[in-house]
């Protein structure tokens, strides 16, 4: 139930999305994808670059890095979304 009066709801609900139009769904999606990418193409490059690790190591290790590099994206990508977003209101 959102507090009526206090505009804190319309700042929540307008906040992830940046100046240039892409809204928070666009780029959870974007991401979501390069994220699948990651885990597709990562075990592979493990498994060339280091001949000595397992297949289910190089899987796991793989799925953990594409998880941290797709969430350290999103997460970056928010933020700039935030600060665009307020240094635009201000002006």
């Amino acid at each position: 139930m959102p507090i009526s009066g206090s505009g804190l709801d319309k700042f929540v609900r307008n906040s992830l999305s940046t100046t240039q139009g892409t809204s928070t769904l666009k780029i959870i999606l974007f991401y979501s994808i390069l994220g699948m990418l990651l885990n597709w193409i990562l075990p592979d490059l493990i498994l060339w670059y280091r001949p000595d690790f397992e297949p289910y190591d190089a899987n796991y290790y793989g799925t953990i890095g594409s998880i941290g590099i797709t969430v350290f994206l999103v997460v970056l990508s928010l933020i700039k979304g935030l600060i665009l977003r307020n240094n635009t209101k201000r002006n």
